[in-house]
């Protein structure tokens, strides 16, 4: 099955947290479910804008960093109507 949410900077922070710590551990620290945290790790599901709050006091994982380049672009207002990406001037 193929990963239905985009790869991100944090997941792979995440991925390394996940070296260190069980799934179990994340998840009672985050106040979340066991298989939350195993669906964020295969990319079936990223976390809520709540608990990425609570992985950045925890963890010190940015909250920012769970959106893609392309949302970060978006969100940025950096580009035109056809998708491009503006200049600054």
């Amino acid at each position: 099955m193929q990963p239905s949410v985009p790869r991100t900077r944090a997941l792979a922070k995440f991925e390394r947290l996940a070296e260190t710590h069980s799934q179990t551990e994340i998840a009672e620290r985050l106040g979340v479910r066991q298989q939350s945290v195993s669906a964020w790790l295969r990319q079936r599901a990223r976390p809520a804008t709540e608990v990425r709050d609570r992985i950045e006091h925890e963890f010190g994982i940015d909250r920012r960093d769970w959106y893609s380049p392309e949302e970060r672009r978006l969100a940025s207002g950096r580009s035109d109507a056809e998708g491009r990406v503006r200049r600054s001037a």
